[in-house]
């Protein structure tokens, strides 16, 4: 019996009727204890002893309560009063799609934008329920434009096994007790009787999606029956036969949500509620751009379903391998051919640096990290069928792995080096480890190889725990091979760039070595035959070289590329991701009351040294105009006048006199080079490794250099121009920072501990004293005259803030803000130098442009 206006239930006021369906009728009513106004849900009298429609009921009530989503609707109490069971949720002041949907239909912008929330709603939802019954009837829009998911009274949850509907609905309500699904929104599989999951209401989202762009329902006949079988057996009215212009992307969403195989439909609702935020968050842009998008167009549900059906047809499997790869080409968004042997197709078209990508599970879908238009890092997803990238939500991250059960590995960036793990589909990282610096899922993604950092050693583990090699030098990236019986990766030298490319088996035995190289990228190629990488040329402005490396040892050259090149990964076919960078460092020169002047020589110059006057500027050339790996020597004044040349190698300071400049050639010699007239002095030490150069004394009589004594120990050399062995001092694991700053007095050297700690390191005595108060990622790169403060920054934070604290209190001061003239792109700070008085200061910051490439034919 239908309750009155006025009467309670329980708490609650009952204020007015606002409908009747098949799992009981709904009032409004108020709460008195809390003032507020709810919608009640009543199971009707007659039925109330019916044991499985009160259990259908009751589940409404936990399945949706569990749920806390702004696009859901809110459960506040289950309740029984007089043999009558209600709900009281939240009432929604709106009108329901069906409502909406009476006056014809929605524009594409309102269309994603309601989408978009019902999506969000949705993933939250499919964490643990599947909604059963996605119709315009259950969705309402607030007067304010939230979307609400209403009545999850069909919904069940998640089962390990099937969950198979019994009886089908012949009417288009859903009769309570009988039917699971509504005719004309539901799945093939909830019409044909078949197992359902989660896609089955991405099913009835497109339904709904196609009938708020065209005003019409995507199936509907003239019986119950005919609908069902259409929705087993027929695809809708296309939208350009409807007579609509419906933006391309959104197109494509509806087209994958009313596939017929579930399969081939979204994986997970966070992918498709992602796709339809970035569609709505650059909407203008793909309107705008939307002519262009439909040239290269998704193939329609029915071609797709066509050409899967033939993959059955074994007797035609050549010409279905033809017929594929015409597919495969014409979707791709933009093809360059090199000769006939390479096909370079481009997967991104923003501007940024991009530092690692990854082939996903299915061979098609990469994710890769960027820092696009100036902003953050962000890992981002696309494929070669689409021009536009989206993103995952996650920042601040490097892609390491992906298992083939979908699970990424990322890297945190930063002191810490953070590994986390966290699903393709979408959630919040759970940390692993820290000091972690590469990471690779095993082939069965039971396990991982990881290799971090910890008491001055790099160690690679696999599995974890497992220490299969350890050396003095950091290890990065790793790979393990698709059989999973050896593990390939970087060992660099103590430049950093230099290294060598190492491949050992499971017990640690090396396999094979490369020679000394500039390796910037490494994966396995196809079978596990070779280790393919890609290294810096040996020659002046030669560029970046692919090579093969064999089990044997011997490597070949597969492919020479212009310009900055980093392998990424390699899929199983031998198709490559390859980052192609545009890699500048600038050189600034700021004066007090004076504009900024750019100083910058070649492509890579970074500011080394000031020369004792203050009139000239030391620099390194780096890049690809440098003459050697090394890097090239150049000498340039501050007003802007030409550079000079002084000699191939990595420099570090002027002399006191400015007489001769320090630098290092190779990894076990170091240089005195002239900077007028005369000749230059090299000292070579073949008993160390690793030598590279800190500064020139302030006596300038001694230079100081670190190395590697027997492969693993740090020590300072001390060297007195004048020839000689040199003396040599134990760092207590310490080793110099970045910028290997020394005081001006030449008593103090600023160092690091294993863990990125920084200290003041007494040369006289070894005394070490912690500099206090720095915040994670800050590094000391100079000390002030008098020998109390360290001028400190975070070189990957911009615009920078240059701080000075004081080494015995902590005590800090804002000094300066370093703010290249453009953020797009730029990476970090290199390297930033004051002179003597703290007012002129020279700096360099690097920026990457890159593109990533998939490419094809690398043999």
């Amino acid at each position: 019996m239908t309750l009155q206006s006025g009467s309670r239930l329980g708490p609650y006021e009952i204020v007015a009727p606002l409908g009747v369906g098949g799992m009981g009728e709904v009032f409004r009513g108020r709460d008195s204890r809390l003032g507020r106004e709810v919608a009640i849900k009543i199971l009707p009298e007659g039925v109330s002893s019916n044991p499985d429609r009160l259990r259908r009921f009751e589940q409404e009530a936990h399945s949706a309560s569990a749920l806390n989503h702004p696009n859901i609707i809110t459960i506040y109490d289950i309740g029984s009063v007089d043999s009558r069971s209600y709900i009281a949720m939240e009432f929604v002041d709106g009108k329901t799609f069906r409502e909406i949907l009476h006056t014809g239909g929605i524009v594409a912008r309102k269309a994603v934008q309601i989408a978009a929330q019902l999506a969000e709603g949705l993933a939250k939802a499919h964490e643990g329920i599947v909604h059963r019954d996605l119709k315009p009837e259950n969705i309402m829009v607030t007067k304010d434009g939230y979307v609400k998911i209403l009545d999850f009274g069909l919904a069940k949850l998640f089962q390990p096994a099937g969950d198979q509907v019994s009886a089908l609905p012949t009417s288009a309500q859903t009769d309570a007790g009988l039917v699971l699904g509504t005719v004309g929104y539901m799945s093939p599989e909830q019409a044909s009787g078949t197992d359902i999951d989660f896609r089955s209401d991405h099913f009835s989202f497109g339904a709904i999606l196609y009938e708020m762009t065209t005003g019409k329902r995507a199936f509907q006949k003239t019986t119950a029956v005919e609908t069902m079988a259409a929705i087993i057996r027929e695809d809708p009215e296309t939208l350009a036969a409807a007579g609509l212009h419906v933006p391309p992307p959104v197109k494509w969403i509806i087209e994958r949500c009313l596939e017929k195989n579930a399969a081939d439909r979204y994986a997970s609702t966070k992918d498709l509620a992602r796709d339809l935020q970035s569609i709505r968050d650059h909407f203008s842009e793909i309107v705008s751009s939307s002519d262009t998008a439909a040239a290269v167009p998704a193939p329609s549900i029915g071609k797709r379903r066509k050409l899967r059906r033939l993959f059955d047809v074994t007797a035609i499997a050549l010409i279905l391998a033809l017929a594929s790869a015409l597919i495969y080409y014409v979707l791709r968004p933009s093809k360059t051919v090199v000769g006939t042997a390479l096909g370079y197709y481009r997967m991104t078209y923003r501007r940024g640096p991009i530092g690692s990508a990854r082939f996903t599970p299915d061979g098609q879908t990469i994710v890769y990290s960027a820092s696009f238009s100036g902003g953050g890092r962000e890992l981002y997803q696309t494929r070669p069928d689409r021009a536009e990238s989206r993103s995952l939500g996650i920042e601040n991250a490097e892609i390491a792995s992906i298992s083939r059960t979908g699970e990424m590995l990322i890297l945190m960036p930063g002191d810490k080096r953070i590994l986390s793990q966290v699903p393709l589909t979408g959630g919040l990282p759970r940390e692993l480890a820290e000091q972690i610096y590469g990471a690779d899922w095993s082939p069965d993604a039971s396990t991982m190889a990881i290799s971090r950092w910890a008491n001055d050693l790099s160690y690679l583990e696999f599995p974890p725990g497992k220490i299969l090699y350890e050396s003095a030098k950091r290890i990065d990236p790793i790979r393990v091979s698709a059989a999973g019986n050896a593990v390939a990766f970087v060992e660099h030298g103590a430049g950093a760039s230099n290294g060598v490319v190492v491949v050992i088996d499971n017990n640690g035995k090396k396999i094979t070595q490369s020679k000394e190289l500039y390796p910037v990228g490494i994966s396995w190629g196809p079978q596990d035959k070779e280790v393919w990488f890609t290294t810096i040329a040996n020659e002046p402005g030669g560029g970046h070289e692919l090579y093969g490396l064999d089990l044997s040892g011997a490597a070949r050259l597969i492919q020479r590329f212009p310009g900055g090149t980093k392998l990424l990964d390699v899929a199983s076919d031998g198709r490559a991701l390859i980052g192609f960078t545009d890699v500048r460092t600038i050189l600034m020169f700021h004066a007090q009351d004076q504009e900024e002047r750019e100083l910058s020589w070649l492509d890579n110059t970074e500011v080394v040294d000031f020369s004792p006057d203050g009139k000239k500027i030391l620099m390194w050339e780096r890049g690809e105009g440098s003459e050697s790996p090394s890097g090239t020597i150049f000498l340039r004044g501050v007003d802007g006048s030409p550079a000079v040349r002084l000699a191939g190698g990595a420099p570090e300071s002027f002399s006191p006199d400015g007489k001769w400049v320090l630098a290092g050639v190779g990894a076990q010699k170091i240089i005195l080079v002239p900077t007028g007239a005369g000749n230059a002095r090299s000292f070579e030490y073949p008993e160390y490794s690793d030598v590279f150069t800190i500064a020139a004394m302030p006596d300038g009589k001694n230079v100081l250099a670190m190395g590697l004594k027997n492969k693993a120990e740090t020590v300072l050399l001390m060297q007195n121009i004048d020839g000689g062995k040199p003396g040599f001092i134990a760092t207590k694991g310490l080793r110099a920072t970045p910028f290997s700053a020394i005081s001006r007095d030449g008593e103090f050297l600023l160092m690091q501990n294993s863990e990125g700690k920084s200290f003041s390191f007494a040369l006289a005595t070894q005394a070490v004293t912690p500099i206090p108060e720095l915040e994670p990622d800050e590094i000391p790169f100079q000390w002030t005259g008098d020998g109390s403060n360290v001028l400190v920054l975070n070189r990957f934070v911009l615009p920078s803030k240059v701080f000075k604290v004081n080494i015995s209190t902590g005590e800090r001061q804002l000094f300066r803000e370093v703010r290249p003239p453009d953020l797009t792109g730029v990476t970090s700070i290199r390297s930033i130098l004051f002179f003597r008085d703290e007012t002129s200061f020279a700096y360099s910051y690097q920026r990457q442009l890159s593109t990533l490439y998939l490419v094809e034919n690398l043999r």
